[in-house]
């Protein structure tokens, strides 16, 4: 039967390193919790990058469609509309042309569709929604991303299950007089963004888990290195510097660890006891 580690007689033994499990595990949860915050981040900015920059290239794209094909008299009077209903149709045909932008309406303050890319639109009054009422007031374009049954789509079918919308107001005088709803297909949008969400976060996931890597080589060294001298610290007051051989203490707690086991096995136990002559000369030597 052994004795107890802490009891008297046992062979004193290295601590283990518990300190720097501890840290290296503060470390990794440091790491952990930092990365994810900074890839949700990079990804939430990258996605309202790129997606301002549709946004931009649409309202671009507007301005150029009012510039040479809205008449300005369309907002003083919409009836206008009629007779130049072919022209102002294919305009915004070449709108539709690449297929990136499924369907555009021009319509009056009360809802009331002037023109549309479906012909079929033309004269329907969709409601006012409150989006729609921003732009109005604000006189700032006003975009969201919805199901197609919901994005208040005039007469008429679109193609995609989710768009992103855009009402942009059109000025005269200092008031609203024409918005312009224009619809995409959000589902490549939504693709691309994702994709680039993901991209980001594998690259930072992938930096994080090499740092962690590198943390877990360099506490792994650091613990070695500290059991190390711990363990020979513990030799050292163990054992004679210049003989090697037990110190006195070492000596009586080895004999008392042997004690101990005799007296549990119930065997008996022989202790020599040798004087070495002149052992004082071979030290002084």
């Amino acid at each position: 039967m052994n004795p107890r580690p802490d009891s008297f007689g046992a062979r004193a033994r290295s601590p283990r390193p518990v300190l720097l499990l501890i840290v290296l595990g503060v470390f990794l949860v440091i790491v952990g919790v930092t990365t994810t915050a900074e890839a949700m981040m990079v990804s939430a900015y990258s996605s309202r990058t790129a997606f301002d920059a549709i946004v931009s290239s649409d309202l671009a794209t507007i301005r150029g469609f009012v510039e040479q094909g809205v008449d300005p008299r369309i907002a003083t009077d919409p009836a206008l509309a009629a007779q130049d209903q072919a022209s102002l149709q294919a305009l915004m045909g070449t709108l539709t042309s690449k297929g990136e932008i499924l369907r555009v309406e021009l319509r009056t303050p009360d809802g009331t569709i002037i023109a549309a890319t479906d012909p079929s639109a033309t004269g329907a009054v969709v409601a006012p929604s409150a989006q729609f009422q921003a732009a109005m007031d604000q006189g700032t374009a006003s975009v969201d991303i919805e199901n197609a049954d919901k994005a208040e789509v005039g007469p008429g079918t679109i193609a995609a299950t989710t768009v992103l919308r855009e009402y942009v107001p059109l000025s005269v005088a200092g008031h609203v007089a024409l918005v312009v709803a224009l619809y995409r297909d959000a589902g490549p949008i939504l693709q691309s963004l994702d994709d680039l969400r993901g991209g980001v976060v594998i690259i930072i996931l992938t930096a994080a888990l090499i740092v962690a890597v590198m943390l877990f080589f360099v506490f792994r060294a650091a613990q070695g290195r500290i059991s190390r001298q711990t363990t020979a610290l513990i030799e050292a007051q163990r054992r004679d510097p210049l003989t090697e051989t037990l110190s006195h203490g070492a000596l009586v707690g080895y004999l008392a660890q042997e004690i101990e086991g005799a007296r549990a096995s119930g065997v008996e136990l022989d202790v020599a006891l040798l004087d070495v002559d002149n052992f004082r000369l071979v030290n002084d030597t």
